[in-house]
């Protein structure tokens, strides 16, 4: 079938090709054709010419499937030689290009792995930065932080102080009024029993107004003790110790008051203790010899003599020598029954 397709395809091109070198006849203008007269001769001529043809046409048609088949043959060769170089081309370029491809493909895909991984790198390195300024930023944050709390601190401290400063501000003022109260109390006339009155309404003020002020416990305790008020004299002079342990002073005039109670036992008591306190406290001496005369127990006149010979040496004012001297020369008349007089207080 392909032979024969082939064969039509050859002589069409055969017959275009004659049919392109054939002479081309122009018809005549419009004349009558000639009668033509063939003889016998000319007759066999034209059929031994047409057998010829034939034979011819044979022998040309032979040599045309000779040469068409030479030709096929040489078109085969070629056409499976074409074939086969095709095929080379479609299996070299079927692994070729797709090789190229996947190359060129890797390649770029190396570089854009490779930018990507060296913007990975910078992000790593710019986050690491961002975290070493991060860690110094927290660091002097931390820094600020503490420094807030020290003002803080020192802020609460300064409050504090102010507070403080403020409260012993306001207590320094109640003190002053208590002070400048009790210097007006002194003043006062202690033999007058209005004055008496008055003066104890006046410590009394300044006690209220400045709580810890022994002085003025210890001279309103005086005053009730002019006014013969010994136990609210006893007291202010036990409140008075209470402030300060080391008030001498407060234990002489409470031995006083007990000693006006006759209580001589805790009269001898104080006084030894304003003696302990102050061994050259002449005026303790001299009213601890005068309870041990008014306890008059035996040997209580040996003790009060002695208490007044003590007195005596530590060179006492003139008033507290003389009391001291009469109270001797009065212990030595007891002790020898020559007298009943009462000492000097």
């Amino acid at each position: 079938m392909n032979k024969t397709i082939a064969i039509l395809i050859f002589t069409f091109f055969l017959g275009c090709n004659a049919f392109a070198q054939a002479p081309q006849s122009v018809p005549p203008p419009d004349t009558a054709a000639p009668v033509v007269t063939i003889t016998q001769q000319q007759l066999d001529s034209l059929v031994s010419a047409a057998a010829c043809g034939n034979q011819m046409e044979l022998i040309a048609k032979q040599e045309a499937e000779r040469m068409f088949d030479s030709y096929t043959t040489h078109v085969s060769w070629v056409v499976g030689l074409l074939g086969v170089l095709i095929t080379i081309l479609v299996a070299v370029s079927g692994f070729f290009v797709p090789y190229m491809t996947n190359k060129r493909f890797q390649e770029e895909m190396d570089e854009k792995i490779a930018a990507h991984d060296n913007e990975i790198e910078q992000s790593r390195q710019s986050l690491y930065e961002q975290i070493r300024k991060n860690e110094q930023l927290m660091s002097e944050l931390e820094g600020v932080k503490n420094h807030i709390d020290q003002v803080e601190a020192s802020s609460k401290g300064v409050q504090e102080q102010i507070k403080q400063s403020e409260a012993r501000t306001r207590e320094s003022a109640k003190e002053a009024k208590a002070w400048a109260l009790f210097s007006w109390a002194r003043q006062l006339d202690t033999h007058d029993s209005e004055q008496l009155d008055r003066k104890i309404e006046i410590y009394t003020r300044a006690i209220n107004e400045f709580t810890q002020f022994p002085e003025a416990l210890f001279n309103r305790g005086n005053a009730y003790s002019d006014k013969g008020e010994y136990d609210k004299a006893i007291q202010d002079y036990n409140e008075a110790i209470k402030l300060n342990p080391q008030y001498a002073a407060a234990y002489i005039n409470r031995g006083i008051a007990y000693r006006n109670k006759g209580e001589y036992d805790k009269a001898i008591q104080d006084y030894s203790e304003a003696i302990k306190l102050n061994p050259q406290y002449a005026a303790a001496y001299n009213n601890r010899g005068i309870a041990y005369m008014h306890r008059g127990k035996e040997g209580d006149y040996a003790l009060a003599k002695a208490d007044f010979e003590k007195g005596l040496t530590l060179n006492p004012d003139e008033t507290l020598r003389q009391k001291l001297q009469r109270n001797l020369r009065d212990v030595e008349d007891k002790m020898n029954g020559k007298t009943d007089s009462a000492p000097t207080q």
